[in-house]
């Protein structure tokens, strides 16, 4: 029995042990079917999970060319480019990743191959930005992206990716469910095969944990990534992205606390970025908040350092921690954290915190390893975008703010790009320039642009915008643009406009419309020039008359009529410099006042200066005296530089005491005269000096005197100095009196002889001889030095270096010894010799060269030279003709050419006390009449006379060769110019400004260019 139940028993333990061997063998059998069959569903979740995967990057690299495009667009710089050819070719090969994962799948397919043919149009969009950009077009390249034409395309593809994610996300549930079932199907199974077999059941049960786990933690990545994705492309800024990844995260892992960390703009430290709490946790986000995290401090530090996910079980308790404590209030136990990047490039990190103490999830942190990556990329893409938003946005006020300025300025502003293309034309330009200017081509331009005058054509490389986009620049250049009804005058300024690279990219011109202002500034020429003529001739007239009755001429004066036309004559002159202050002022603000240097003697200038000044001083009860004059010259004109003094002395008469001192001295300096001025006055305080020198000012005097003056004097003097490259000034304290200054440039000549130091009644005129035989030099020196000076010369080139200097009267030149090795074209010499005079000794040797410098050659004398000929042609050109006519009174006669009766009848009594003839002519043409029938010793010609000026009556006279040599003296109410000068010379000319010139002066003139006349007139008298 025993046995047989020994038998049984192992029967059934047999039978038990096979049953559990069957159950064994079936649960292993249900087991591994089941698991295959789980194995499919997994393997199908987790190839639709990493296709969507791919897809996610496809679309966030497909973003991140974008950006990198539009981050070149914005900026130009070239680190953009690599990554952003990268970024294409991995868009791509993702491309392909994800087709090998669609085979199969027609819809999909379909899908992916209209994905495609949209990522492809848009790269084309982006590869021609970028290009244009290259090429430093960034308006048109700006403008395509403005054309949406490229959004259309991204907005496509996405609208196409979003199709194929949802179509995956539906296939993932379903397999997810199906994955679900099989498992619970499984579960079920191995409950019941449980009960036989504990092995089995813990076996099946422990398989079916790790699966539902795996499945788990799948779900929840492929869930985050998922939502991620979502709130970066949905949210409106960085802010609510990160702050909408904090809130998914927490809610989906059941965390109550997320915090971003991002490194500061040095990169030292990890700052408090966005947080957020499930509850309100305020003394967490205060602590959060004012913490500076350096690497390898704390969790995130150590997160940062290592570049690694990290999971502390129960922060509270980690010494490590910088709110262990705080956690510890909290509840808070268990934190995670995980970095951001963007390749290599550090971003920040995300830390969570959770109320229980856990260990660490490796495949959680695994999975958010990968999900850091994606963040990285969503948040670059991001700040990328929100950079160009504000990019565009900042750049279109911008543009609005300088279209708005543009508009409502004066000035025409005009930028054409390299292309010819009109960028900016605002509405002052169209004005100015007239309608449908902005469409006018360069050659239109061409057409309608004249010099100022309108008389000739700008060449096209000369027009503004052409020379602007050529790299010159127009500054300040006034012309014509002819209209089709009127006439604009602009003044233009135009520069070119460079790129970063220094290329040019276009010019810019601002036009203004000066047709007012110069027609202004005509009308107060003509106006001064009437003020000119219409106010010194009379003066002229007045001064003159007063001077003959002062001098006796008008009969004998009781003691109060000499004092009232003394006192006439005073207030006449004074008349008089208050007209030539205001002309002076006006010339030097219009820039057109002419300065004609010359070498001089400073004691000469003072020395005259004292004599001119010495009545005047005289009159204050003041004395004049110089002190320490220097001899050592300088170059100024004369003229001016004694205007200077004279003002500086008799303005320190003017304030000096009666039986006061004014002391006029000079010193020298390195390479200046210094010329002082002192007087024993009440002295200038220094808020008065700041002001002497500006226009209409006066100190104000604590004397009793009056002083008159119009207060343009020193600031005359000043504007005289300064155009002579000087400098003025002044030094004093009250109480102690002034001192007056002002330099000049020295002159540095080896030759004393060379200063004009004497007057013209004092010394001989000047005569150069150039000729290479001894014998022939002494016997013209002989022969002409009773008459003038003779400087010899030992060659041409020195002869021309004396002839500049225009010292001399005369050059005579002996032709036929010139050498080859020192031949100079006798007409670039009379160019270079003109206005003096030329006599030419010996054969031409190419015929009549000289006389296309006529009238300046007065004669050519073949040898052997005659002594007789060659001093009537020296006293044709000192006396002003060789013949030496007499009228019928046997006296020298003076033609006057004056249209005012008054100013002539003056100027008549006045040359007439040379004992000379005066005969007159009202007009030009008179003029010339008298000169045909008289042939006069010298004319005294007014320009501004009736019918016919006084330019063109030298003009007539230089027609006829007897007449080109007639000494004349210009005697006009107007300022001449060089240019004037110029033109009007005849003969040896004087010119004399009227009102100015006094009656000593005048004819001091008259009678040094007939010196020869009047000096045979005496003889012959005697």
């Amino acid at each position: 029995m025993r046995r047989a139940r020994d038998n049984s028993s192992r029967v059934l333990l047999i039978l038990a042990a096979s049953v559990v061997a069957v159950i064994l063998m079936v649960a292993i059998t249900a087991t591994y079917v089941q698991s295959r069959e789980l194995a499919d569903h997994r393997r199908a979740v987790i190839r639709t999970q990493e296709l969507i995967t791919r897809l996610t990057r496809l679309e966030s690299t497909m973003y991140k060319v974008e950006s990198l495009q539009r981050g070149y667009l914005i900026t130009g710089r070239k680190r953009y480019l690599g990554p952003y050819n990268e970024s294409k070719a991995a868009v791509f090969k993702l491309y392909d990743n994800v087709l090998a994962f669609m085979v199969g799948k027609a819809n999909q397919e379909g899908r992916l191959r209209r994905m495609r043919e949209h990522m492809v149009n848009k790269f084309s969009e982006l590869d021609r930005t970028v290009e244009l950009r290259r090429q430093g077009h960034y308006e048109e390249a700006r403008n395509l992206v403005l054309t949406d034409h490229g959004q259309h395309e991204m907005l496509a593809f996405i609208e196409e990716m979003r199709g194929l994610k949802k179509e995956e996300n539906r296939i993932l549930r379903i397999q997810s469910r199906k994955l679900e079932a099989a498992a619970s199907e499984a579960l079920n199974r191995l409950y019941i095969l449980s009960g036989i077999s504990l092995v089995a059941f813990f076996a099946g049960l422990n398989f079916i944990n790790k699966i539902t786990a795996a499945r788990r933690q799948s779900q929840l990545a492929q869930l985050t990534l998922f939502e991620i994705s979502s709130i970066m492309a949905t949210a409106e800024g960085l802010s609510d992205s990160l702050k909408g990844i904090l809130a998914d995260i927490c809610d989906i892992y059941n965390w109550p606390v997320g915090v971003f960390w991002r490194a500061d703009s040095g990169g030292e430290y990890l700052l408090l970025g966005e947080f957020y709490s499930v509850e309100p946790f305020p003394e967490l986000k205060r602590l959060l908040s004012s913490l500076k995290i350096a690497p390898d401090q704390g969790l995130c530090g150590r997160v940062w350092n290592h570049g690694k996910s990290e999971w502390v079980q129960d922060i509270s308790r980690d010494r490590s921690a910088l709110i262990a404590d705080q956690a510890r209030c909290d509840g808070l136990h268990a934190s995670f954290a995980f970095p951001v990047k963007i390749g290599d490039e550090f971003v920040g990190v995300f830390e969570f915190l959770s109320r229980r103490a856990e260990r660490p999830d490796n495949e959680v942190m695994e999975a958010f390893s990968v999900i850091g990556s994606e963040i990285g990329q969503l948040v670059a893409r991001r700040e990328i975008e929100d950079r160009l938003q504000l990019s565009l946005t900042e750049e279109a006020k911008a543009k609005g703010v300088l279209d708005s300025v543009l508009d409502n300025m004066g000035s025409g502003v005009i930028f054409v790009d390299i292309d010819r293309r009109v960028r900016i034309f605002n509405k002052a330009a169209e004005r100015i320039l007239g309608p449908g200017s902005r469409d006018r081509t360069p050659e239109e331009w061409y057409e309608r642009i004249r010099s100022e005058d309108g008389k000739d054509k700008i060449p096209m490389e000369k027009l503004p915008m052409v020379a602007a986009m050529s790299g010159k620049a127009v500054s300040n250049q006034i012309y014509m643009v002819k209209g089709d009804e009127d006439n604009v005058l602009i003044n233009v300024n135009a520069r070119p406009v460079y790129d970063h690279d220094g290329g040019i990219i276009g010019g810019v011109v601002v036009v203004d419309d000066v047709t007012a202002r110069i027609q202004a500034e005509q009308r107060v020429s003509e106006f001064y020039s009437m003020v000119s003529h219409e106010l010194r001739t009379p003066l002229t007239s007045i001064k003159g008359s007063l001077g003959l009755l002062e001098g006796g001429k008008g009969g004998e004066l009781s003691d109060r009529g000499k004092r009232l036309v003394t006192m006439g004559r005073q207030e006449c002159d004074r008349l008089v410099r208050l007209i030539n202050d205001i002309l002076d002022i006006r010339k030097i603000e219009a820039g057109k006042l002419e300065i004609e240097r010359k070498s001089i003697a400073p004691d000469v200038i003072v020395a005259e200066a004292i004599e001119a000044l010495s009545a005047y001083a005289a009159e204050h009860q003041v004395r004049l005296e110089a002190s320490e004059i220097v001899s050592e010259p300088i170059l100024a004109d004369r003229d001016r530089i004694a205007q200077v003094l004279t003002n500086l002395i008799s303005n320190a008469v003017k304030f000096s005491p009666e039986d006061g001192v004014v002391v006029v001295s000079s010193m020298l300096m390195p390479d200046r005269v210094r010329f002082e001025v002192t007087d024993q006055g009440t002295g200038i305080s220094e808020q008065d000096q700041k002001k002497l020198f500006k226009k209409f000012q006066q100190v104000n005097s604590t004397d009793s005197r009056p002083k008159g003056g119009t207060g343009l004097g020193l600031a005359i003097c000043k504007a005289l100095v300064e155009q002579h490259g000087g400098a003025i000034g002044l030094t004093s304290t009250p109480g102690e009196g002034s001192t007056f200054w002002f330099e000049i440039g020295r002159e540095h000549c080896d030759d004393a002889d060379s200063l004009v130091t004497e007057t013209i009644e004092d010394s001989l005129p000047k005569v150069l001889l150039y000729v290479t035989s001894d014998a022939s030099a002494g016997t013209l020196i002989d022969t002409i030095e009773k008459d003038a000076q003779v400087e010899r010369v030992a060659s041409l080139e020195e002869l021309r270096e004396r002839l500049n200097s225009k010292d001399a009267v005369l050059a005579l030149i002996d032709v036929e010894g010139e050498s080859d090795s020192e031949h100079i074209p006798i007409v670039d010499l009379l160019n270079i010799a003109a206005p003096v005079p030329v006599i030419l000794l010996g054969r031409s040797a190419e015929g009549s060269e000289e006389e296309f410098a006529l009238p300046l050659v007065l004669d050519r004398i073949e040898p052997p030279c005659d002594p007789h000929r060659v001093r009537q042609s020296l006293r044709l050109a000192l006396a002003g003709h060789s013949h030496r006519k007499k009228d019928a009174n046997g006296k020298v006669t003076v033609l006057l050419v004056e249209d005012d009766p008054s100013t002539r009848e003056v100027i008549q009594v006045q040359i007439e006390g040379l004992g000379v003839e005066c005969r007159l002519a009202p007009d030009g043409r008179q003029a010339l009449d008298a000169v045909k029938r008289i042939r006069p010793d010298l004319i005294v010609l007014d320009i501004g006379l009736p019918d016919m000026d006084g330019f063109a009556v030298v003009t007539e006279l230089r027609r006829v060769e007897e007449h080109r040599g007639i000494p004349t003296v210009i005697y006009t109410a107007r300022d001449l110019t060089a240019k004037d000068r110029d033109d009007l010379q005849l003969g040896l000319t004087k010119y004399l400004t009227k009102a100015t010139t006094s009656e000593e002066e005048f004819l001091s003139s008259v009678r040094g260019l007939l010196i020869e006349l009047l000096k045979q007139e005496e003889s012959a008298s005697e």
